[in-house]
């Protein structure tokens, strides 16, 4: 039996979308340590598809401008892209657990988070042999997929730092309060 890569990913994406979120429930045990120990691998490993997504995306369009389109490159670069994109999934939700991180945020991150690792699985599915019909839906879905992991990615740094920690500075300083009684200054002369 061969197995095939394309249909090994798929496979493991199904899976992860129909069993995955009956984990989710929380039901009244304690999490093991190895779990928690493995959810805090989600800030390394969940860098690995950002950042291949947007290197893929980048040389997609190269190829478009310069008719010389990398099949292949794209094919396996959406594939590495998959697989991390559902192992970082897992890991959040593992970190998840340890606590600390409930409420709405959390909420929007994971489903964002998990609906762009179906993207970028519906795009590895699209790059393999595409049909005239999937090259049509390839670039919308990729905008979208890039759009989704933005926005997971936002309610990320949400949860891992203050709201505004992207837009604190740049908006004007406030400005400082001066004191205007100076008579007060002098208190201990």
């Amino acid at each position: 039996m061969k197995i095939n890569f394309r249909n090994t990913i798929l496979l493991f994406t199904f899976l992860f979308c129909a069993v995955f979120p009956s984990y989710a429930q929380e039901n009244g045990q304690e999490v093991p340590r190895t779990v928690l120990f493995l959810g805090r691998f989600h800030p390394l490993i969940l860098h690995l598809p950002i950042g291949a997504l947007i290197l893929t995306f980048f040389l997609d369009i190269v190829g478009r401008i310069r008719k010389d389109y990398p099949h292949e490159i794209i094919k396996y670069a959406l594939g590495f892209s998959a697989i991390f994109s559902i192992i970082a999934c897992v890991l959040g939700y593992f970190l998840s657990l340890e606590g600390g991180y409930e409420g709405e945020t959390l909420e929007v991150h994971f489903y964002v988070g998990i609906l762009s690792a179906v993207l970028i699985c519906i795009l590895f599915y699209l790059s393999w042999k595409p049909t005239a019909n999937q090259k049509k839906i390839f670039l919308p879905v990729f905008v979208i997929a890039l759009t989704s992991i933005s926005v997971a990615g936002h309610y990320g740094s949400v949860l891992t730092h203050v709201e505004d920690f992207i837009t604190e500075y740049a908006k004007a300083p406030e400005k400082e309060q001066t004191i205007e009684v100076i008579d007060s200054l002098k208190i201990f002369d």
